[in-house]
């Protein structure tokens, strides 16, 4: 009974939250165009400022809200290094948490329900032996939304090492990208203005990629 009542508490907050975010356009105050205006304060108060926008990331993580213009607005408001720090700790923490969260809500009843299923057993044996060569290569593409990635894994059955390791590998290509955008933007230049940081970056990271793929299968 308390466990229903929590996943029915938890159900409701995230509709009424995501309900709430689009119904009331929300998202415009998590916009350059709005933050820009305070851009003085967060310049004199960055360590505040970098807390408060990574917890609100954080929260979006678990309440199922968007978070990828978070990353644009850390390049943005912070610089490129101090911004994608900023950006792949926060993001690797809201999956983390979002994990545990529907983990611990949702996991038992979905197996109980459908685990036994042929498919589902079949999706959780090659989660078991591929996950983190899976969630690094679902995590580096724009394809899948960071929300629908956080529900389908949490209620699987990958080991939690694996996936919040290869989370943080999987989403350091988009964090880069991402905050790159943001760093040109205030700089008020264009990609062709300079290539090389935004090139040489995204380089770095999938050798990063291929490299922890290939190091998890030579292990196995």
């Amino acid at each position: 009974m308390k466990s229903t009542l929590l996943r029915l508490g938890y159900l409701l907050s995230v509709i009424i939250a995501v309900g709430s975010f689009y119904y009331f356009d929300l998202q415009r105050y998590f916009q350059i165009e709005y933050l820009a205006h305070f851009l003085n304060y967060i310049e004199e108060n960055k360590l505040i400022s970098a807390l408060l926008l990574s917890s609100i990331l954080i929260l979006f993580s678990v309440l199922n809200l968007p978070t990828f213009y978070f990353s644009i607005l850390f390049g943005y408001l912070f610089g490129f290094i101090p911004g994608l720090t900023i950006s792949l700790i926060s993001r690797t923490l809201g999956v983390i948490l979002a994990y545990y969260n529907i983990h611990f809500l949702f996991f038992d009843v979905f197996t109980q329900k459908y685990g036994g299923q042929t498919q589902i057993k079949k999706i959780n044996r090659l989660i078991e032996e591929k996950g983190f060569s899976a969630i690094i290569i679902l995590r580096s593409l724009y394809i899948f939304p960071t929300s629908f990635l956080n529900a389908a894994f949490s209620i699987s059955k990958i080991k939690r090492v694996p996936y919040f390791w290869g989370s943080a590998i999987g989403l350091l290509p988009t964090s880069i990208i991402n905050v790159s955008m943001g760093y040109f933007i205030h700089q008020d230049k264009s990609l062709s203005d300079n290539p090389l940081l935004l090139i040489s970056s995204i380089l770095i990271a999938i050798a990063l990629v291929i490299f922890s793929v290939l190091y998890m299968k030579k292990l196995k």
